[in-house]
């Protein structure tokens, strides 16, 4: 059972009534649907949190609160652990769909699936595929995979303390993109493994992840199942930064990637993008460029 924004907007309107915060209901209740799917916990966790902690009720609250949630250690993240560590079939099905972008088909019929559904970590989309249930499961399995990746490959492990990247109420994304291209260049590129589909996803989240150090959290966008491509939405204080992660072989692949970051750009309505391509194509040290296309800013990492 899942609530609508309608109905979390309902129960928005009895607290106000008690507590007269005079948030704008309608946006609060879109910001936790567009969290938690309207997973009933999450919505009453994140609301608790915003009442004890913050007290702010607008869209920065909610993601505030998404960030103290993310850190906590409950029974349902727990669980959520045990599992995946506990069925190989429902840790591959997960690894598959969110760190290869792998395209797997929804069935109630498939016993991992099936598995997965009832733990209610996944859900069909409009193609009848698998997808990951809401952000807050998306990041808290994500930063899992993380971890046991980390734990298996030594030699991904960084001990990223440039603390330049990030201050209590911003975060250098251009600097982060640069740093982390000479260290994929330095400790993943000279491996060999530069060919495997995850390698890209794996090492950025790896090396993303210890930098918003319990201050900002990240969450995957559009088009997660989707080998080439990866969509990060990266929120820290009350600034949100667009990234979009691309493997390319050819020029084309490079301007498609440019024009879905513009339009996802244009979406959330925002003047500045990042864009971390692994090019394929090039056997060259790092390219780092800001590029002017339409009215908008674009900071381009290639590696």
């Amino acid at each position: 059972m899942a609530f609508n924004a309608d109905e979390i907007a309902t129960m928005l309107v009895e607290y106000e009534k008690d507590y007269a915060t005079g948030m704008d209901i309608a946006r609060v209740s879109e910001e936790l649907f567009s969290y938690t799917s309207g997973y009933p916990f999450m919505v009453s966790r994140l609301c608790l949190i915003m009442h004890n902690k913050s007290k702010v009720w607008d869209i920065y609250g909610v993601r505030d609160a998404v960030t103290e949630f993310l850190k906590e250690d409950n029974t349902l993240f727990s669980d959520m652990s045990k599992n995946l560590e506990n069925h190989e079939g429902l840790y591959r099905l997960l690894y598959d769909v969110m760190i290869l972008g792998v395209r797997r088909s929804f069935s109630y019929d498939n016993p991992v699936i099936g598995m997965a559904y009832r733990y209610g970590y996944i859900k069909s989309d409009h193609r009848y595929s698998v997808v990951v249930f809401n952000k807050i499961f998306e990041t808290r399995i994500s930063n899992y995979f993380v971890t046991k990746n980390e734990q298996s490959k030594p030699h991904q492990r960084t001990s990223v303390t440039y603390y330049n990247i990030a201050t209590e109420d911003h975060f250098n994304m251009e600097l982060c993109l640069e740093k982390f291209a000479q260290f994929f260049n330095k400790e993943i590129y000279p491996t060999k493994e530069k060919e495997l589909l995850e390698m890209y996803r794996i090492s950025f989240l790896s090396f993303l992840s210890p930098l918003l150090n319990g201050i900002g959290h990240y969450h995957y966008e559009s088009q997660l199942s989707d080998e080439r491509r990866m969509d990060v939405i990266v929120n820290y204080g009350r600034h949100e930064y667009i990234i979009e992660l691309k493997r390319i072989f050819s020029e084309r692949d490079r301007k498609e990637g440019l024009d879905q970051l513009l339009g996802y750009m244009e979406g959330r309505g925002a003047d500045v993008g990042y864009y971390l391509t692994f090019d394929f194509r090039k056997k060259s040290d790092s390219k780092v460029e800001w590029l002017s296309i339409a009215g908008k800013r674009i900071f381009e990492v290639s590696i």
